[in-house]
């Protein structure tokens, strides 16, 4: 059976003074049982703010780079503004003597992504699922055969390997130039080749659907830009902090308050487009306190990125 305190000593009384005493009595319970290591507090703001929740994998799926979470700039990533201190954790502790806010250096964050680049590198026109640039809405596509058959009817003339020719002739479809500044990208947390194209996304949209439709083969070869997470790198980072991530917005103020009444350190990261409106709670895995708030977030199924990220961050597609 569940017991509370505030109706146990003033059932049915909702008076001012008694629910100002109901106020006090809940603060000096909780701040008696943080005493004692339990996050109460901790606890009721959690369940009441299920927004404060974000899934990663849960995010919006499209064509559109932008879709794809920028791992390789997250050192770059910072709370403030642009010109703040990079590959740091704004670190609240609230033990004295260390109170306040501190910027711990997170070096991890600068080796965490590995790019190289592939130089001609082949592929078939239809390996390419995704697009940098389009006139057309591509951030609503899940697909180049979607937009395709949506924003590209007035290309489709026939279905033959003429029209294929005709499309990837456009002046703006550069990736067959020598010395194109197009080239290729891919993510590894997303397995998708992207065309990054400065314009032509019609007529390459056009050309790679026909040869679908005719099962046409179609070589291209060009720059190949690919980032990949160093999962070695993320094992070392997770095992400094356990990290979850939460709406921005609701991560602060009363979260951070309960967390000072409790006396845990909480650390802030910022996190990398399109995700810059979440942040990164890091719990330090050396603290005690902080770990069994880190707990209540594993209880309530917040989003671990730690685990993330050693996996690879891969997310899985929609379907």
């Amino acid at each position: 059976m569940k017991w509370d305190v505030e109706d146990s000593l003033f059932p049915n009384d909702q008076s001012t003074g008694s629910l100002i005493m109901k106020k006090a009595i809940k603060y000096l319970v909780n701040a008696a049982l943080a005493g004692i290591g339990i996050p109460c507090e901790i606890k009721q703001y959690l369940l009441a703010t299920p927004q404060m929740r974000v899934d990663l994998k849960n995010l919006p799926f499209s064509i559109a780079l932008p879709s794809v979470i920028r791992w390789q700039d997250w050192k770059n990533a910072s709370l403030y503004d642009y010109f703040a201190t990079k590959n740091v954790i704004q670190l609240w502790q609230h033990q004295y003597p260390q109170q306040g806010a501190t910027s711990v250096v997170v070096p991890e964050l600068a080796d965490l992504v590995t790019t190289t680049t592939t130089e001609n590198w082949h592929c078939d026109i239809r390996d390419v699922e995704g697009l940098s640039a389009a006139n057309a809405a591509i951030e609503k596509r899940i697909s180049i055969d979607e937009m395709a058959e949506i924003d590209c009817a007035n290309y489709i003339h026939d279905l033959t390997a003429e029209c294929i020719d005709r499309n990837m002739a456009h002046d703006q479809v550069r990736i067959l130039n020598k010395n194109s500044s197009d080239y290729f990208t891919l993510h590894g947390w997303d397995a998708r080749v992207f065309l990054m194209n400065a314009g032509g996304a019609h007529h390459f949209a056009t050309a790679r659907y026909i040869a679908g439709k005719i099962g046409k083969q179609y070589p291209l070869h060009g720059r190949l830009v690919s980032h990949t997470i160093n999962r070695s790198v993320a094992f070392q980072l997770n095992a400094k902090y356990q990290m979850f991530v939460s709406g921005q917005e609701y991560a602060y103020v009363q979260f951070l308050e309960a967390m000072r009444m409790y006396q845990a350190p909480i650390g802030y990261l910022a996190l990398p487009k399109p995700i810059s409106d979440s942040v990164a709670l890091c719990f330090p895995r050396d603290n005690a306190r902080s770990m069994r708030v880190a707990a209540l977030f594993e209880k309530l199924e917040f989003f671990d990125l730690g685990k993330h990220l050693c996996m690879g961050a891969l997310i899985p597609r929609p379907g």
